[in-house]
């Protein structure tokens, strides 16, 4: 460890190294400045080189920056020759800038002498030649105003006359006040017009330096998030804006396809931007719009339900319009997937494509649905079983699920069942239709057995 060195409150500081080789003598050496720090800080020193071997460490700036009383350890690394040492510390105190004060004189006259030699003496000595003398100086003192005179005086009495001018040297005297501004043309300044600043048949600003395009610049270069107060033009275009607009962004995709293109957008959830509409306003698909059927939030991922007449160029750029529209899987799926019962106002294509579905087998061409059943007392569902509708010709037979649907319109039914073999003729059901789908059930007896004869079935 080195002796402790001294630094000052708000001075840099300096820490001077020697740098010895094994012989004694003073070496060249290289001080590391990036693992060269004072202990607990992170400032990295500068290093000035005093002598061979002798070279001064500064650290500029210390922050937090020291009080007087800290002590400090400044770690020094280096290398001579490419040979490093082990890391080297030396300590630093630092004390309050008094320095003024630290090295005043001690002499006490009273005990201390000075000697100094003859040389020194003379050359101390200030040049008295051209000073004045004790004599010349008394001399001074002996004017007699009762008997000297003074040379180019003249003694003047008071003066009563008025003094008088000319009136060239008052003319010449005169301030020029020509280019000051008059009471009148101060007052006009306060009459300025609209029609003064502003020329209204060329849209022209006419003083301050404010040019056309500065103007136009300025107004369509505005952001419209400024302007939200009611009834103003900026908020109408905001809104506008808000409702027409969606969002917009650019293609951010080397290897776009008609139908799939990464994005620059920034949403991140899926399905954000679904069942709205995506338009180019650059690149060769300018003014082409296509329905969006997903969007990946991850990946920013668009792809389009129908395909644009060619993929898209990296940076081309696109509006996506506040609107909901469907893709035609979707509206052609909700039209042939949607229940034919629902329609039932006449004249309707829904109501007409009902009736032919409806007339299309033996059960009726009505709006409604009309599920009859057939089963055993066990609850055994009857195949075969034939069902009439009183006073028409409809007549059904049960499938295996022992069912039969007939399509009647709203009004009061009474339904016959001819059962199979082993089974007795039921009572008819009467059932009422009003605006929807109904159903019937009919639970069959079994006929009682007669020897070996089965009961014939009446069909």
């Amino acid at each position: 460890m080195s002796r402790e060195q001294t630094a000052y409150v708000g001075d840099d500081i300096k820490i001077v190294v020697n740098v010895i080789d094994s012989t004694g003598a003073h070496a060249a050496a290289t001080i590391n400045t990036t693992t060269t720090r004072l202990n607990g800080f992170s400032a990295a020193p500068t290093v000035n080189t005093i002598a061979t071997g002798i070279y001064e460490i500064v650290f500029a700036s210390v922050t937090p920056a020291p009080s007087e009383g800290d002590r400090l350890i400044c770690k020094v690394n280096g290398d001579i020759s490419g040979t490093a040492w082990t890391e080297y510390g030396v300590p630093v105190i630092i004390k309050a800038d008094e320095r003024g004060t630290d090295n005043a004189s001690t002499f006490d006259a009273s005990t201390d002498t000075v000697t100094t030699d003859t040389a020194s003496r003379d050359a101390s000595k200030a040049d008295v030649s051209l000073l004045a003398t004790a004599a010349s100086i008394a001399a001074l003192n002996d004017f007699d105003p009762a008997t000297d005179t003074v040379a180019n005086v003249t003694t003047v009495g008071s003066v009563t006359s008025d003094v008088t001018t000319d009136a060239a040297s008052r003319t010449a005297s005169q301030a020029d006040v020509s280019a000051l501004a008059t009471a009148a043309s101060i007052a006009a300044l306060d009459d300025i017009s609209a029609a003064d600043v502003w020329t209204y048949s060329t849209r022209t600003i006419t003083s301050g330096g404010i040019t056309q395009s500065e103007v136009a610049d300025a107004v369509w270069n505005a952001s419209l998030s400024g302007y939200n107060s009611g009834g103003s033009t900026g908020k109408a275009l905001k809104q506008i804006k808000e409702g027409v607009i969606s969002t917009d962004g650019s293609v951010d995709d080397t290897s776009a396809t008609s139908t799939t293109f990464v994005s620059n957008l920034s949403e991140s959830t899926d399905g954000f931007y679904h069942d709205k509409v995506i338009v180019f306003i650059s690149g060769d698909l300018l003014g082409q719009a296509r329905h969006i059927e997903t969007y990946v939030g991850s990946t920013k991922s668009i792809t389009v339900s129908q395909g644009f007449t060619a993929a898209p160029s990296d940076g081309d750029k696109f509006l996506i319009l506040a609107t909901h529209e469907h893709s035609l899987n979707e509206i052609s799926e909700a039209v042939w997937s949607d229940t034919h019962s629902s329609y039932t106002t006449d004249g309707t294509f829904g109501y007409y494509l009902d009736a032919q579905v409806s007339s299309a087998g033996a059960g009726g061409s009505g709006l409604y649905q009309v599920t009859v059943t057939v089963q055993n007392e066990d609850g055994d569902v009857l195949q075969g079983a034939r069902v009439n509708v009183d006073g028409t010709t409809l007549t059904l037979v049960t499938d295996s699920s022992g069912q039969c649907v007939f399509n009647l319109d709203s009004g009061v039914y009474t339904l016959h069942v001819s059962p199979p073999a082993g089974y007795q003729t039921p009572t008819g059901n009467v059932l009422t239709i009003t605006s929807s789908d109904v159903s019937s059930t009919f639970t069959l007896e079994a006929t009682a057995p007669s020897g070996d004869c089965d009961v014939p079935w009446v069909g």
